[in-house]
C-alpha cells in the first residue's frame, strides 16, 4: 500500500503535473492595403457561406480542424484528450467592394501546472507550487 502512495507524490518531487481545456477566440486584424472582393475570390476561391448585412459582407472560410477537451501535462510533456468538433474559420469582411478586416479563429489552453520546478517555467503567473499559464497554445 505504501508502494502505491509513492507513485502520485513523485510526480510533486521529480516534474510537474497539470490540466488544461483547450477554448476557441477570434482575433482580428483591420486591413491596410486596399484589396477588392475579386483578389480574395482568385487567392481562396469562393467561401463557403456568405452573409451580408446592409453595405457589409462576411465571406467564411474553413480554415483548419477544430478540437475540443482537454490536455493533461505529466512532467510537462502534453497528453491531449481531444475530439474535433468543427472547423475554425477565417472570416473576411467587406463593406461595399473592400476588404476592410479579416477575423481568424485559433485554438489556445489555458493550464494549470504543479511543482517544484513550475516556478521557474517562462510565462508562469505566480511563484508558487502551482502557476496558471493562461496563454499557451496547443493548436
Amino acid at each position: 500500500m505504501r508502494n502505491l502512495l509513492l507513485v502520485p507524490l513523485s510526480f510533486l518531487f521529480v516534474g510537474c503535473i497539470g490540466i488544461g481545456s483547450v477554448v476557441s477566440e477570434k482575433r482580428t486584424y483591420e486591413t491596410k492595403s486596399l484589396t477588392i472582393k475579386e483578389d480574395v475570390l482568385a487567392k481562396k476561391g469562393e467561401p463557403y457561406k456568405k452573409i451580408t448585412h446592409g453595405d457589409r459582407e462576411d465571406w467564411f472560410y474553413k480554415r483548419e480542424l477544430a478540437w475540443g477537451g482537454i490536455v493533461v501535462h505529466f512532467f510537462l510533456i502534453p497528453i491531449p484528450l481531444l475530439l474535433p468538433y468543427g472547423y475554425r474559420d477565417t472570416v473576411i469582411n467587406f463593406e461595399k467592394n473592400t476588404k476592410i478586416s479579416e477575423e481568424f479563429e485559433y485554438g489556445r489552453t489555458p493550464t494549470i501546472l504543479c511543482g517544484p520546478l513550475v516556478p521557474m517555467i517562462h510565462g508562469a503567473q505566480g511563484d508558487d507550487f502551482c502557476s496558471i499559464f493562461p496563454n499557451y497554445r496547443f493548436n
